[in-house]
């Protein structure tokens, strides 16, 4: 059975499926956001913790961002779609996976968008059982997404077949430098694994 999730996703299933939260700020006066920790920690080496999500990309600027995930068991994968604005190019991009609980691991081969293999730089076990993963995939969707007229553009997203009933689904972000902005925003991205007990995190 497929799902999927387009920008309505709340933060409490990107917690628990795949570790990734966006947080985002409208800024009317540049500079006047002060309560934020910036998470400079590159994507290898943020999320040391288990327990919780950490910071670990900030953006500011007239930018905008496309979220969308897919889930499927089909061995010929799915689209995950970005959300491009008139004008838009791509900053930064973000590929998440998730494992269901005792799922085991996955490898850099296992999953593909268009057709290229990702490379996971962080992974994060989770309370639940399974893993979170993280990858900076902004060289695998900018030429494209750079290139392409304002709307949806598609990618496909292939997993392992012996392995995809393991493989919880995917998630990519994607922020975009945005002409049609008239304002400043404040896009934080944190990664990690909460605990569905309960713990606590900090912006």
């Amino acid at each position: 059975m497929s799902k999927r999730a387009l920008t309505s996703l709340k933060i409490s299933a990107l917690n628990i499926l795949f570790g990734l939260v966006v947080v985002g700020v409208t800024q009317a006066t540049p500079g006047t956001i002060t309560s934020i920790n910036k998470g400079t920690a590159s994507a290898s080496t943020a999320a040391a913790s288990s327990t919780s999500i950490t910071p670990f990309d900030t953006e500011t600027g007239k930018i905008s961002v496309s979220l969308d995930a897919i889930g499927t068991n089909d061995p010929s994968g799915g689209t995950v779609q970005a959300q491009k604005p008139v004008g838009g190019t791509v900053r930064k991009a973000y590929l998440a996976a998730a494992t269901v609980p005792g799922g085991g691991a996955i490898s850099n081969t296992d999953i593909t968008l268009d057709g290229t293999a990702v490379t996971f730089t962080t992974t994060v076990n989770c309370a639940i059982g399974g893993n979170n993963y993280l990858a900076d995939v902004t060289s695998l969707v900018k030429p494209k997404l750079d290139a392409a007229p304002a709307g949806l553009v598609d990618f496909a997203v292939v997993e392992n077949p012996d392995l995809t009933s393991n493989i919880d689904g995917e998630f990519l972000e994607v922020i975009f430098d945005d002409p049609t902005q008239v304002a400043n925003n404040t896009v934080v991205l944190l990664f990690g694994a909460q605990n569905p007990n309960g713990d606590s995190f900090t912006l």
